[in-house]
C-alpha cells in the first residue's frame, strides 16, 4: 500500500496527447512529470480532466475496447 506522501503517484496520469503514462513519475514544483527524477527530457503529466477534448476522446476510445 502506498504511503500518503506518495498519493500524487496515482494511476491516471497522461501525456498531453492522451497517452496513459505507466512509467516513473516525479513531482517538480507543482507539476507531475515523467521520469524517476527531473531531466531536460521530462514531460508534463496531466489528469484526465486537464486534457483537451481530442486527448480525452483518445483515452475514452481505448477504455471502451
Amino acid at each position: 500500500m502506498k504511503e500518503e506522501k506518495d498519493f500524487w503517484k496515482s494511476r491516471g496520469h497522461y501525456l498531453k496527447d492522451g497517452t496513459e503514462w505507466m512509467g516513473y513519475q516525479h513531482a517538480h514544483g507543482k507539476k507531475v512529470m515523467t521520469g524517476k527524477s527531473h531531466t531536460q527530457s521530462s514531460k508534463d503529466l496531466y489528469h484526465f480532466m486537464e486534457l483537451d477534448s481530442n486527448a480525452k476522446k483518445k483515452v475514452l476510445g481505448k477504455k471502451s475496447k
